[in-house]
């Protein structure tokens, strides 16, 4: 469970010889711990709303969080990752923009995202609107979720999360540092 990161100007095999010199010796006693819960943790129905009054603000900043018993290894978790990216992953061409900004006019900028580790994963919508819009705007994104979770996206729908998701990936590991 140890990390060792030397930055500088140093050979590799500088590297190599102080790393050994003060931890050559060095032996793990004990048992190993597991990385990997067994169970992933468990959403709860108790939902929260909690509200920072700013005194002059002209809109509001709204995060819907719900924890969900996905981890990356499952098999859930690509067809969720793309539903995630057809949301907001193409940001103006989303569901969600269309919906909430283009067509409704709720918000001024909305977005999702979906982290997922060993221990479980979280799904998240946030976005800016006027304070009159806040409610009308959840609405609509709630709908939005709950129609992909009865209806799958269509072909073209599909085809273009895949893209976009693969350009997100992929792409920047082709970007010269």
């Amino acid at each position: 469970l140890t990390t060792i990161a030397i930055v500088g100007d140093v050979s590799p095999g500088e590297a190599i010889a102080a790393v050994s010199k003060y931890f050559g010796s060095w032996k793990a006693v004990g048992t190993k711990p597991s990385l990997h819960p067994s169970t992933v943790r468990h959403a709860t129905s108790k939902s929260e709303t909690i509200t920072v009054r700013v005194p002059n603000a002209t809109q509001s900043r709204v995060t819907l969080e719900e924890p969900i018993e996905c981890r990356r290894d499952d098999g859930d978790y690509v067809p969720l990752l793309l539903a995630d990216t057809a949301l907001s992953g193409e940001h103006t061409g989303s569901l969600l923009f269309r919906e909430l900004r283009t067509r409704e006019g709720y918000v001024y900028e909305v977005s999702s995202e979906l982290q997922a580790d060993a221990d479980g994963a979280t799904f998240k919508i946030s976005y800016a609107s006027d304070p009159k819009n806040v409610n009308n705007a959840q609405a609509a994104a709630l709908g939005i979720v709950q129609r992909l979770r009865t209806t799958p996206l269509d072909d073209a729908q599909l085809a273009e999360a895949k893209a976009v998701l693969l350009a997100q990936r992929v792409l920047p590991l082709a970007m010269p540092s």
